[in-house]
Protein backbone atom coordinates (compact mmCIF):
# COMPACT_ATOMS: atom_id res chain seq x y z
CA UNK A 1 0.00 0.00 0.00
CA UNK A 2 1.67 3.32 -0.74
CA UNK A 3 2.58 5.09 1.92
CA UNK A 4 0.82 8.83 1.79
CA UNK A 5 3.06 12.03 0.60
CA UNK A 6 4.87 13.56 3.51
CA UNK A 7 3.96 17.44 3.77
CA UNK A 8 7.19 19.18 3.04
CA UNK A 9 7.93 21.48 6.24
CA UNK A 10 7.93 25.27 5.43
CA UNK A 11 10.46 27.82 7.40
CA UNK A 12 8.32 29.80 9.54
CA UNK A 13 8.52 33.42 8.60
CA UNK A 14 9.73 36.18 11.79
CA UNK A 15 8.37 39.31 12.81
CA UNK A 16 11.10 41.20 14.94
CA UNK A 17 10.03 42.45 18.20
CA UNK A 18 12.75 44.31 20.57
CA UNK A 19 12.05 43.97 24.36
CA UNK A 20 13.92 47.39 26.09
CA UNK A 21 16.82 47.20 28.16
CA UNK A 22 16.78 46.41 31.61
CA UNK A 23 17.06 49.98 33.30
CA UNK A 24 19.88 48.84 35.76
CA UNK A 25 23.74 48.45 35.20
CA UNK A 26 23.70 44.74 36.30
CA UNK A 27 24.56 43.01 33.15
CA UNK A 28 20.97 43.87 31.75
CA UNK A 29 20.72 42.78 28.13
CA UNK A 30 18.59 44.31 25.25
CA UNK A 31 16.65 41.48 23.61
CA UNK A 32 14.87 40.89 20.55
CA UNK A 33 12.54 38.02 19.81
CA UNK A 34 11.87 36.58 16.58
CA UNK A 35 8.71 35.12 17.05
CA UNK A 36 6.57 32.98 14.44
CA UNK A 37 4.29 34.78 12.36
CA UNK A 38 0.74 34.42 13.05
CA UNK A 39 0.09 32.19 9.49
CA UNK A 40 2.78 29.64 10.15
CA UNK A 41 1.14 26.30 10.86
CA UNK A 42 3.53 25.32 13.77
CA UNK A 43 1.25 25.14 17.02
CA UNK A 44 3.80 26.24 19.56
CA UNK A 45 5.83 29.92 19.03
CA UNK A 46 9.20 29.91 18.38
CA UNK A 47 11.47 32.33 20.15
CA UNK A 48 15.01 33.03 18.93
CA UNK A 49 16.97 35.69 21.25
CA UNK A 50 19.37 37.93 20.36
CA UNK A 51 20.90 39.41 23.74
CA UNK A 52 23.74 42.60 23.39
CA UNK A 53 25.12 40.44 26.85
CA UNK A 54 28.88 40.57 24.74
CA UNK A 55 28.30 44.12 24.29
CA UNK A 56 30.23 47.04 26.31
CA UNK A 57 28.21 49.19 28.23
CA UNK A 58 30.95 50.65 31.11
CA UNK A 59 29.08 52.24 33.96
CA UNK A 60 31.70 55.02 34.32
CA UNK A 61 30.82 55.97 30.62
CA UNK A 62 26.87 56.17 31.08
CA UNK A 63 27.37 58.41 33.77
CA UNK A 64 29.33 60.56 31.79
CA UNK A 65 26.97 61.38 29.61
CA UNK A 66 24.50 61.10 31.82
CA UNK A 67 26.08 64.16 33.89
CA UNK A 68 26.79 66.07 30.74
CA UNK A 69 23.32 66.10 30.51
CA UNK A 70 22.22 66.95 33.33
CA UNK A 71 25.09 69.62 33.94
CA UNK A 72 24.08 71.35 30.47
CA UNK A 73 20.46 71.07 31.86
CA UNK A 74 19.39 69.44 28.64
CA UNK A 75 16.74 67.16 30.21
CA UNK A 76 13.81 68.56 27.98
CA UNK A 77 15.42 68.66 24.58
CA UNK A 78 16.93 65.06 24.16
CA UNK A 79 13.89 63.37 23.59
CA UNK A 80 13.82 63.95 19.58
CA UNK A 81 17.75 64.62 19.67
CA UNK A 82 19.85 62.73 16.87
CA UNK A 83 23.54 61.39 18.68
CA UNK A 84 26.20 60.17 16.28
CA UNK A 85 28.63 57.84 17.43
CA UNK A 86 31.41 56.41 15.02
CA UNK A 87 33.96 53.93 15.90
CA UNK A 88 31.72 52.51 19.00
CA UNK A 89 34.07 49.73 18.98
CA UNK A 90 30.92 47.60 20.76
CA UNK A 91 30.87 50.34 23.17
CA UNK A 92 27.09 51.02 23.59
CA UNK A 93 26.30 52.62 27.04
CA UNK A 94 25.46 55.94 24.86
CA UNK A 95 22.11 53.99 24.17
CA UNK A 96 21.57 53.55 28.39
CA UNK A 97 22.03 57.71 28.44
CA UNK A 98 20.10 58.68 25.33
CA UNK A 99 16.78 55.96 25.79
CA UNK A 100 14.49 57.74 23.54
CA UNK A 101 17.30 59.82 20.85
CA UNK A 102 17.64 58.71 17.80
CA UNK A 103 21.45 56.94 18.11
CA UNK A 104 23.41 56.23 14.99
CA UNK A 105 26.73 54.04 15.27
CA UNK A 106 29.05 53.68 12.52
CA UNK A 107 31.67 50.84 12.33
CA UNK A 108 34.62 50.33 9.41
CA UNK A 109 33.16 46.69 8.98
CA UNK A 110 30.11 45.42 7.58
CA UNK A 111 30.46 42.53 9.89
CA UNK A 112 30.76 44.91 13.38
CA UNK A 113 27.47 46.85 11.89
CA UNK A 114 25.65 43.74 11.17
CA UNK A 115 26.73 43.01 14.93
CA UNK A 116 24.90 45.78 16.57
CA UNK A 117 21.72 45.82 14.01
CA UNK A 118 21.35 42.14 14.76
CA UNK A 119 20.97 43.50 18.58
CA UNK A 120 18.54 46.27 17.60
CA UNK A 121 20.92 49.21 17.62
CA UNK A 122 21.29 51.42 14.37
CA UNK A 123 24.82 50.90 12.55
CA UNK A 124 25.96 51.04 9.50
CA UNK A 125 29.19 51.03 7.62
CA UNK A 126 31.62 53.71 6.61
CA UNK A 127 34.71 55.47 7.03
CA UNK A 128 34.47 57.75 10.12
CA UNK A 129 36.86 60.49 8.82
CA UNK A 130 35.48 61.30 5.30
CA UNK A 131 31.53 60.34 6.66
CA UNK A 132 29.32 63.28 5.99
CA UNK A 133 25.63 64.01 6.19
CA UNK A 134 24.22 63.09 9.96
CA UNK A 135 23.39 66.73 11.17
CA UNK A 136 23.49 65.35 14.34
CA UNK A 137 22.89 67.31 17.77
CA UNK A 138 25.08 65.15 19.33
CA UNK A 139 28.76 63.76 17.96
CA UNK A 140 31.04 61.53 20.62
CA UNK A 141 34.33 60.56 18.97
CA UNK A 142 36.15 58.45 21.56
CA UNK A 143 38.26 56.74 19.56
CA UNK A 144 41.59 57.82 19.40
CA UNK A 145 42.47 57.16 16.00
CA UNK A 146 40.11 59.56 14.68
CA UNK A 147 41.51 63.15 14.00
CA UNK A 148 39.34 65.82 13.62
CA UNK A 149 38.67 65.82 9.94
CA UNK A 150 36.82 68.58 8.32
CA UNK A 151 34.34 66.06 6.43
CA UNK A 152 33.72 64.15 10.27
CA UNK A 153 33.43 67.35 12.53
CA UNK A 154 30.63 68.67 9.71
CA UNK A 155 28.14 65.69 11.10
CA UNK A 156 27.71 68.38 14.00
CA UNK A 157 24.82 70.69 13.27
CA UNK A 158 25.00 74.33 14.21
CA UNK A 159 24.57 74.31 17.90
CA UNK A 160 25.45 70.81 18.38
CA UNK A 161 27.40 68.77 20.78
CA UNK A 162 31.06 67.22 20.00
CA UNK A 163 32.37 64.99 23.02
CA UNK A 164 35.96 64.45 21.70
CA UNK A 165 38.85 62.20 23.32
CA UNK A 166 41.60 65.06 24.18
CA UNK A 167 44.00 64.14 21.23
CA UNK A 168 41.42 65.61 18.94
CA UNK A 169 40.65 68.36 21.37
CA UNK A 170 43.56 71.12 20.30
CA UNK A 171 42.85 70.80 16.46
CA UNK A 172 38.63 71.58 17.46
CA UNK A 173 39.82 74.46 19.52
CA UNK A 174 41.88 75.90 16.77
CA UNK A 175 39.39 75.38 14.01
CA UNK A 176 37.39 78.53 16.04
CA UNK A 177 34.35 77.19 15.43
CA UNK A 178 33.68 75.52 18.65
CA UNK A 179 32.79 76.60 22.33
CA UNK A 180 34.77 75.01 24.75
CA UNK A 181 31.82 73.63 27.64
CA UNK A 182 33.50 71.39 30.03
CA UNK A 183 35.89 68.13 30.39
CA UNK A 184 35.60 64.71 31.67
CA UNK A 185 38.56 62.71 33.52
CA UNK A 186 37.41 59.33 33.14
CA UNK A 187 40.16 58.14 35.17
CA UNK A 188 39.42 60.11 38.17
CA UNK A 189 35.60 60.70 38.18
CA UNK A 190 33.16 61.34 35.70
CA UNK A 191 31.32 64.93 36.76
CA UNK A 192 31.88 67.53 34.52
CA UNK A 193 34.60 69.99 35.27
CA UNK A 194 33.82 73.14 33.59
CA UNK A 195 37.22 74.80 34.21
CA UNK A 196 39.19 76.50 31.58
CA UNK A 197 40.60 74.30 29.43
CA UNK A 198 43.70 75.78 29.85
CA UNK A 199 43.90 74.32 32.98
CA UNK A 200 44.72 71.12 31.20
CA UNK A 201 46.97 72.93 28.66
CA UNK A 202 50.89 72.22 29.72
CA UNK A 203 52.32 74.09 32.54
CA UNK A 204 56.06 72.99 32.52
CA UNK A 205 58.82 73.50 29.99
CA UNK A 206 59.78 69.94 29.54
CA UNK A 207 56.62 68.87 28.74
CA UNK A 208 55.83 71.73 26.39
CA UNK A 209 59.09 70.28 24.74
CA UNK A 210 57.80 66.53 24.21
CA UNK A 211 54.06 67.56 22.52
CA UNK A 212 55.55 67.27 19.46
CA UNK A 213 52.21 66.70 17.99
CA UNK A 214 52.71 69.09 14.92
CA UNK A 215 49.40 68.14 13.78
CA UNK A 216 47.59 68.60 17.13
CA UNK A 217 46.53 72.06 16.41
CA UNK A 218 48.74 73.86 19.37
CA UNK A 219 51.45 75.88 18.97
CA UNK A 220 54.55 73.31 18.52
CA UNK A 221 57.50 73.98 21.22
CA UNK A 222 59.69 75.20 18.03
CA UNK A 223 57.14 78.06 16.82
CA UNK A 224 57.01 78.74 20.56
CA UNK A 225 60.49 79.26 20.84
CA UNK A 226 61.29 81.09 17.18
CA UNK A 227 58.28 83.95 18.70
CA UNK A 228 60.73 84.58 21.90
CA UNK A 229 63.29 85.15 20.05
CA UNK A 230 61.80 87.60 18.02
CA UNK A 231 60.41 89.22 21.19
CA UNK A 232 63.13 88.97 23.88
CA UNK A 233 66.60 88.76 22.08
CA UNK A 234 66.64 84.69 23.73
CA UNK A 235 65.09 81.09 23.65
CA UNK A 236 64.93 80.60 27.86
CA UNK A 237 61.88 79.90 29.63
CA UNK A 238 60.07 79.64 26.52
CA UNK A 239 56.78 78.60 27.77
CA UNK A 240 56.42 81.38 30.39
CA UNK A 241 57.49 83.69 28.14
CA UNK A 242 54.90 82.97 25.12
CA UNK A 243 52.21 83.05 27.53
CA UNK A 244 52.85 86.38 27.75
CA UNK A 245 52.93 86.95 24.28
CA UNK A 246 49.50 85.23 24.76
CA UNK A 247 48.14 87.61 26.88
CA UNK A 248 49.32 90.53 25.16
CA UNK A 249 47.95 89.15 21.84
CA UNK A 250 44.53 88.54 23.39
CA UNK A 251 44.05 91.67 24.99
CA UNK A 252 45.32 94.03 21.74
CA UNK A 253 42.63 91.61 19.87
CA UNK A 254 39.98 91.41 22.25
CA UNK A 255 38.73 88.53 24.11
CA UNK A 256 36.25 87.76 21.82
CA UNK A 257 38.04 87.85 18.70
CA UNK A 258 40.64 86.07 20.18
CA UNK A 259 37.84 83.42 21.01
CA UNK A 260 36.53 83.26 17.24
CA UNK A 261 40.25 83.46 15.88
CA UNK A 262 42.37 81.48 17.56
CA UNK A 263 45.47 82.75 15.93
CA UNK A 264 46.36 86.21 16.19
CA UNK A 265 48.70 88.90 15.34
CA UNK A 266 50.54 90.94 17.41
CA UNK A 267 53.00 93.78 17.21
CA UNK A 268 55.04 93.70 20.05
CA UNK A 269 57.61 96.23 20.96
CA UNK A 270 61.31 95.27 22.49
CA UNK A 271 63.10 96.52 24.98
CA UNK A 272 65.26 99.29 22.26
CA UNK A 273 61.64 100.20 21.16
CA UNK A 274 62.19 98.09 17.78
CA UNK A 275 58.46 96.51 16.84
CA UNK A 276 58.45 92.77 15.88
CA UNK A 277 54.72 91.40 14.14
CA UNK A 278 54.55 87.67 15.02
CA UNK A 279 51.97 85.45 14.05
CA UNK A 280 50.61 83.96 17.86
CA UNK A 281 48.85 80.96 18.03
CA UNK A 282 46.86 80.98 21.57
CA UNK A 283 46.27 77.22 21.64
CA UNK A 284 49.41 75.61 23.84
CA UNK A 285 49.42 72.03 23.60
CA UNK A 286 47.28 69.90 26.38
CA UNK A 287 49.13 68.22 29.18
CA UNK A 288 49.89 63.95 29.02
CA UNK A 289 46.87 63.76 31.75
CA UNK A 290 44.69 65.56 29.10
CA UNK A 291 44.83 62.31 27.09
CA UNK A 292 42.96 60.39 28.98
CA UNK A 293 39.94 63.18 29.26
CA UNK A 294 36.85 63.89 27.08
CA UNK A 295 36.31 67.66 26.34
CA UNK A 296 32.83 68.98 25.58
CA UNK A 297 32.58 71.47 23.47
CA UNK A 298 28.98 73.13 21.41
CA UNK A 299 29.42 74.25 17.96
CA UNK A 300 28.70 78.11 16.81
CA UNK A 301 25.04 78.42 15.34
CA UNK A 302 26.55 79.85 12.37
CA UNK A 303 29.22 77.65 12.46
Amino acid sequence: MAQPARKMRQEPEFQRERVPAKKDDKGGAEIIHLRVAANDNEDAERVAVLSDRDLKKPRADKKMYQAFIRELKLQNKIEHWKVYVPHAEDNVAVARAFPDSEILILEETASEADSLNKRGYDAKRGLAESHRGEDANVVIVLDESLSASWQLLTNVAPGGYLLCHGKMASAVRRLGKYQFRGVFDRDKNVQMMENSVEESEVSEEREFERATDKDSGAVTYDEARDAVKQAFGTTENVLERYKQLIVEAKQKSGEQNSDQTPILELEYTRRDGTVVRLRINTILPLNEEAENKVFVFKKKGNA
